[in-house]
């Protein structure tokens, strides 16, 4: 599980399918995201971010580990 996504997602105050919608990705997706049973394109981790008002890799740490490695 993606527990910072999800901490981001319940501090929001947005249903997570209210999210899903404003993303326009299906619940199911967000789910799965969220859950960590798949990884999302750097192109949504984007467009959740920016909805939830945050860093990529404040929801996805993996992206400072790979930014860390290429700066």
């Amino acid at each position: 599980m993606n527990l910072r996504l999800k901490t981001k997602i319940i501090a929001s105050g947005m249903p997570q399918i209210a999210l899903a919608r404003e993303l326009e990705i299906r619940e199911e997706l967000l789910s799965k995201i969220v859950n960590g049973w798949i990884a999302p394109k750097d192109e949504l981790k984007t467009k959740i971010a920016g909805a939830l008002g945050c860093r990529v890799a404040d929801i996805f740490p993996e992206n400072d580990r790979r930014q860390a490695h290429n700066g």
